[in-house]
């Protein structure tokens, strides 16, 4: 690891949070160090692979603790590993947030949030993601999609991140950049903040062969490694529950009991179909079904087919050619899901921190909280429930066969409840676990600042106070550039 110069910032993480905060940096003039575990190369180009990067070395391979509301199952936890970050590993989905989501914004941080702001960054890292319409929808997706349920509920192929049908990462954001020469990206694992009187010098960083190296900033740290990881730098660095911090045997810094709380996900459940043997989906060398992102199409969803008293639906839905549970296995038959999400869950969880094997550092243990609230289990219900009026419209009947899962036997509210106990998995949106705020007793303040210390911002999804209503990318990436453009130059 060499570092030719002293950068003006580190920034850790180059997931969709660092590599737009690096790029606002450096067209503003300034030298960046881009610190980011795992490969430098390219992910698979094929968005109909990313299923099958789950647990290689493209992920970190988190699971959650025993979730007691879902069977006491552990749940995988994907979170990208590599230049790209979760980029390199998601479903490509480009969903704007919805203007309510910034009024949320808002409503915490301010005036620095408004909408007309967001609105404004949000347009600018559109630019230059370039989302494009799919180059390639299945045919019975696209039959879905014509049938008058289909229309009238809005849905529709998702935007994606790519570009010619190919995966576009985060990374490609910042490569198009004209002033990515002054990001210098290293390999390496962060274990901590260094400080001196209280105030962000730089980093420790655990190099592929197994050294720690110290690198210098000169004007400040920013911590983009996502949900999970930078709530643990911190931790590490002196920063988080006390009790925690003195069991790792390191100075305090300034104690925070919230780092690591208030995280909260998107818990999604498959209702599955089955279909005609035609319409199974695959995938080969030659196919143009390799650029589908399998959660091809879909939208929201309302009470009602009117779409009941008015205001926000309350559920998402992700469809997707696929049998939901058991793709990509070669076994796995011809079916067809209808995935659906509460958009705004009231359930909490946090992260929790256990001694690693390491002097100083800590593992996350993940805790959800999926349906700890009940009113999130009684939501889940009737999104099953309305799932299967929609399919049992006369339209969709005629194309999608006998219910698989839950399955037709399950129609009293507790068979449900124990399908959803039994199958639903993160949609892999974890958020929180630094939260913005404006009590002291918050992990970062409005303009994403480190409360107790100097020089050191958390900008990614931990500092949003609850999950977006809808895929949390474009938001990220729209929080992450209005922060680096407005705050960190002036630091």
């Amino acid at each position: 690891m060499v570092v030719n110069h002293r950068p003006d910032y580190i920034v850790v993480g180059a997931g969709s949070a660092g590599c737009v905060v690096a790029r606002v940096l450096a067209e503003a003039g300034f030298r960046v160090c881009l610190i980011e575990s795992g490969s430098t190369s390219p992910p698979d180009p094929w968005p109909s692979a990313y299923l099958s990067r789950f647990g290689t070395d493209d992920d970190w391979g988190f699971q959650t603790l025993p979730q007691p509301q879902l069977s006491s199952r552990r749940l995988a936890c994907p979170r990208g590993r590599g230049v790209g970050g979760s980029t390199r590993i998601n479903a490509t989905i480009w969903y704007p947030p919805t203007h309510l989501d910034m009024q949320h914004l808002e409503t915490v941080g301010g005036d620095f949030w408004s909408v007309a702001a967001m609105t404004d960054a949000l347009q600018k890292v559109t630019d230059w993601v370039k989302p494009e319409s799919p180059q390639y929808c299945s045919p019975i997706i696209r039959r879905v999609l014509e049938t008058s349920a289909a229309k009238s509920l809005g849905w529709a192929p998702f935007a994606r991140m790519t570009s010619g049908g190919l995966r576009r990462t985060s990374a490609d954001v910042l490569r198009d950049s004209p002033s990515s020469a002054k990001v210098t990206i290293l390999t390496g694992t962060v274990r901590r903040v260094r400080f001196r009187d209280q105030t962000a010098i730089g980093v420790d960083v655990l190099t592929g062969e197994g050294r720690t190296e110290s690198i210098a900033a000169k004007r400040g740290v920013i911590l983009s490694a996502g949900t999970i990881q930078s709530p643990q730098i911190l931790v590490q660095s002196g920063i988080g529950p006390a009790c925690v911090i003195r069991e790792l045997g390191i100075d305090r810094i300034h104690e925070c009991p919230s780092v690591g709380a208030n995280l909260s996900d998107h818990l999604i459940m498959p209702v599955i179909y089955q279909t005609s043997p035609a319409d199974r989906f695959v995938t080969d060398d030659s196919s143009a079904s390799r650029s589908s992102n399998l959660a091809e199409a879909g939208g929201t969803m309302g009470l009602e087919p009117s779409g009941g008293a008015g205001g926000e639906d309350p559920f998402q839905v992700h469809i997707t050619p696929t049998h939901y549970l058991t793709y990509p296995s070669p076994r796995s038959p011809a079916a067809m899901t209808i995935g659906v999400n509460l958009r705004r869950p009231k359930s909490r969880g946090r992260i929790e921190w256990t001694k690693g094997a390491e002097p100083g550092t800590c593992v996350p243990s993940i805790d959800p909280g999926y349906l700890s609230d009940p009113s999130d289990a009684a939501s889940m219900i009737t999104a099953i429930r309305r799932v299967r009026e929609i399919a049992q419209s006369a339209d969709l009947a005629s194309i999608l066969g006998e219910e698989l899962v839950p399955g037709p036997q399950r129609t009293g509210d507790e068979a449900i409840l124990r399908s959803v106990q039994r199958y639903s998995l993160s949609l892999y949106h974890p958020c929180g676990t630094s939260a913005m705020g404006a009590a002291a007793s918050s992990v970062v303040d409005h303009r994403l600042a480190v409360r107790g210390v100097a020089k050191l911002h958390v900008i990614d999804a931990s500092v949003l106070p609850s999950v977006p209503s809808l895929n949390p990318n474009a938001l990220v990436m729209a929080i992450s550039g209005q922060v680096a453009n407005a705050v960190c130059p002036a630091s």
